[in-house]
């Protein structure tokens, strides 16, 4: 029996290509079917939210967002910030992914809103765990909202 994965669209927010490169395929592996978009600047970010929060086609809003913290001109915690702060947007689960292990960085995401901060695996098997993990909770588990 085939179980069934809520989780069918994820954004990635990440400015380094071969972590972009990395999750992608990793996330193929484990889910095939999922469609991962890829944002690459804070910039790119800012522009995306606000077009799927601004429209009525909602085919391109995401599951969950997997949200770095160092980005080109608007930080991760920015963004966050936009998206917690957006009526439309503040419902889409928000993890922070981040190469970071600072205190700071993780009290001041979970203080806008992160629903989650997840510190970056140094090696691929740490990657493929981290993301089957991320996928069976926010797939399997938890009950995601709809637009």
């Amino acid at each position: 029996m085939e179980q069934t994965v809520n989780l069918a669209r994820m954004l990635l927010i990440d400015d380094n290509p071969v972590d972009q490169e990395s999750v992608v395929r990793t996330l193929r592996k484990i889910n095939s079917r999922m469609t991962v978009d890829i944002l690459s600047t804070g910039e790119e970010a800012v522009h995306f939210l606000e077009q799927i929060a601004g429209s009525q086609d909602k085919t391109r809003f995401p599951d969950l967002i997997l949200l770095d913290l160092k980005l080109e001109r608007f930080s991760g915690l920015e963004i966050l910030k936009q998206i917690k702060r957006n009526e439309f947007l503040n419902i889409i689960p928000t993890i922070i992914f981040s190469s970071s292990r600072s205190r700071n960085d993780i009290r001041e995401s979970y203080r806008l809103g992160a629903n989650g901060f997840v510190t970056k695996p140094h090696s691929l098997d740490g990657l493929v765990d981290t993301m089957q993990r991320i996928v069976d909770f926010w797939g399997d588990t938890a009950e995601l909202p709809t637009p």
